[in-house]
């Protein structure tokens, strides 16, 4: 999520200082390790109120983070609820009340990598890491990679490649929504207008100048090429024996 009102100099932490690592450990462990370690010593009954819970407090914090400016009247259209992580959010929420296969498709080729590099190069560093809107960035993005890792760990979900072609079907008209946004009300939605500052992309987006939008769809293919090639090799029935 962008963070667009001026913030004074000085009073954010630096990208991969000690407070950003003691965060990212805290992550790790706190929000995925530990509860996705419990998450397995639970029965089904438990597991199903689990992810209630996560998915509940997703959905909530995402409407109130929306009225805290709302309400003091400081929106700006990048606060639109159409990130990447936003669509993290929205499938978890649907899946915690009706579980899809596609939903959790969706979570493992898009919400997992995209929450890692949202917390490594997060956007709000400019603000102090015990800010309530930092702390509740970093909360939220760990319970997005949590939620699908407790599917995977207990073997409640497995990626299959071949529901790519659906995934595709629902991230091309996300968007071709926010690109249209991005174009009309000058928003910077899903990354799609400038890419994230501080990130990685900031100097490959330097390079592909107008093919920057194709080049991001590129380094999709390349991510989903990483994610799903251990398990196209762990289907294949020599090693199945």
């Amino acid at each position: 999520m962008r963070v667009t009102q001026p913030i004074p100099d000085g009073v954010g932490f630096p990208l991969f200082g000690v407070q950003h690592i003691t965060a990212l450990v805290f992550i790790t462990v706190g929000i995925i390790g530990v509860p996705a370690y419990l998450y397995t010593r639970l029965n089904d009954v438990h597991r199903r109120w689990m992810r209630l819970t996560i998915g509940w407090l997703l959905i909530g914090m995402d409407i109130v983070v929306q009225l805290a400016y709302l309400i003091p009247g400081d929106y700006s259209p990048d606060r639109i609820p159409l990130q990447l992580c936003s669509l993290g959010v929205y499938a978890i929420f649907i899946d915690c009340l009706k579980p899809g296969v596609l939903l959790r498709e969706v979570m493992y080729s898009l919400t997992i990598w995209g929450t890692l590099a949202a917390v490594v190069f997060p956007d709000w560093a400019g603000r102090p890491l015990l800010n309530i809107f930092s702390l509740q960035q970093f909360f939220g993005h760990g319970l997005l990679a949590l939620y699908p890792i407790m599917l995977l760990v207990t073997r409640e979900f497995r990626p299959n490649w071949r529901m790519l072609r659906q995934v595709l079907l629902v991230l091309a008209p996300y968007a071709a929504l926010c690109y249209l946004l991005n174009q009309t009300v000058g928003s910077n939605l899903m990354y799609l207008a400038n890419a994230a500052p501080g990130s990685p992309m900031e100097p490959i987006q330097l390079f592909a100048g107008q093919y920057y939008i194709p080049l991001l769809f590129f380094l999709l293919l390349v991510v989903w090429a990483v994610l799903y090639t251990p398990w196209v090799i762990a289907d294949r029935p020599t090693l199945r024996k």
